[in-house]
């Protein structure tokens, strides 16, 4: 097990057990296993028809510059995919918003005695897609039921897809979420594509292995299409350990070309959102080095892993962790695209209810609409102690109650996917 703090470089050897601590300040430490699924100012990023991009919202407001399209090419009305995006029908347009299935073994035309889903009421349905969770399918501790997920308030979750145990678990575990209206960011990483280099491996080798990288991300695309509802490339490529137990990194010109050449492969199938990999340096500078490589990035949003960040400022003193969240979303934003959380969570139990609690009304408050997602780490100690809001015997936690009261309660009318 590496116990990983969420700055970089900060490294020691505990006790001659093969584990490395990232020192992040006074209960800053994080904690995290190769594969658990499971972070100046900076120039305006060019978008692929080299217009510039705003920081905007996932749930359909403009933007600044075409997005890419499936096909590669850009979207003629400069909009960002929504969350739930409607894929198109056969012959690529949209069906039309009042649309109802037809039996296609049937003459017949839609039923017109068939019921209506209710609308939805809630003033800002967009706030409820706020609450996302860390789960892990391929751990019976860490993969809870669709209704188990609900009555947590939870509306989306992350999943590592691992290439053992592959298509067999994944296929049917996430169709089961999607049809009770859990939606999922599928994360393609190391554990997809197995072969990575170390950090520090020569170009030639990064080349070779990106290529099958790619390879890889275009089969999941083409065997998920749009039966997933995001995708995220690679993991935490910003910590950098060679040789070490926990080496997730990818040199600054190699995670530029993975970012484009994996985003051009995955949306020749599915045209949901594509966001970054979670970025845990809280070094923005990484992330435009890797832009530079490239000239572009060509994604839809930025995720980050806030680790041993203060949130709001100041909280719970000035001396805990190494930085004020909100700072780091705004060096984050700066980029004009949204922020995704693909990760949060502390190894600090005694305010890990507290923290959720104000980590939540941080991104829903002064950053509403620009942080979409948070996914808190995680569902259950089963993945990885102490971060779980339920233990690993299943017992629920404070701060599975303060997850709970923070989110808005399940209502079938909004928080289902159409």
């Amino acid at each position: 097990m590496v116990l990983r703090g969420a700055r970089a470089g900060l490294g020691s050897v505990m006790g001659g057990i093969g584990m490395r601590v990232r020192a992040i300040g006074l209960a800053g430490l994080v904690w995290c296993v190769a594969g658990c699924g499971d972070e100046g100012s900076l120039t305006r990023v060019g978008s692929t028809d080299g217009g510039s991009r705003d920081a905007s919202s996932l749930d359909g407001s403009a933007i600044d510059g075409a997005l890419p399209s499936r096909d590669g090419g850009a979207r003629v009305d400069g909009t960002a995919p929504a969350l739930d995006a409607t894929p198109p029908d056969r012959d690529g347009a949209a069906p039309p918003a009042d649309a109802r299935p037809v039996d296609e073994g049937s003459d017949a035309g839609p039923d017109e005695d068939a019921a209506i889903p209710p609308v939805c009421s809630d003033p800002e349905p967009s706030r409820r897609r706020l609450f996302g969770m860390n789960v892990d399918l391929a751990n019976p501790g860490g993969s809870p039921s669709a209704d188990e997920l609900a009555a947590a308030g939870v509306r989306w979750v992350r999943v590592e897809w691992k290439a053992d145990p592959g298509y067999p678990l994944y296929d049917d575990a996430m169709a089961a979420l999607r049809s009770a209206g859990i939606r999922v960011l599928l994360l393609v990483d190391y554990a997809s594509v197995p072969g990575k280099p170390a950090s520090d491996a020569s170009d030639g080798e990064w080349e070779s292995y990106l290529a099958t990288f790619v390879a890889g991300a275009g089969e999941l695309g083409r065997h998920y299409g749009d039966s997933v509802d995001a995708w995220q490339l690679w993991n935490e490529p910003d910590l950098f350990d060679p040789g070490g137990p926990y080496d997730p990194g990818v040199p600054e010109r190699h995670l530029g070309a993975l970012l484009r050449d994996a985003a051009a492969a995955i949306r020749a199938s599915s045209v949901r959102p594509v966001v970054t990999a979670g970025l845990a340096s809280g070094d923005p500078g990484y992330l435009q080095r890797a832009i530079d490589a490239t000239g572009e990035l060509t994604v839809d949003a930025i995720a980050v892993h806030p680790y041993g960040q203060r949130a709001p400022d100041g909280w719970p003193d000035p001396s805990w962790g190494f930085g004020e969240m909100s700072d780091l979303f705004d060096r984050y934003l700066a980029f004009g695209l949204p922020l995704w959380v693909s990760e949060i969570g502390t190894i600090d139990e005694p305010i890990a209810a507290e923290y959720l609690t104000n980590v939540y009304a941080l991104a829903g408050g002064e950053h509403a609409g620009r942080v979409q997602v948070v996914f808190w780490f995680c569902w259950s100690d089963a993945m990885v102690p102490p971060f779980g809001i339920h233990a690993a015997d299943g017992a629920s936690k404070a701060s599975y109650d303060s997850y709970r009261s923070a989110a808005p309660p399940w209502d079938p009318a909004c928080d289902h996917i159409e």
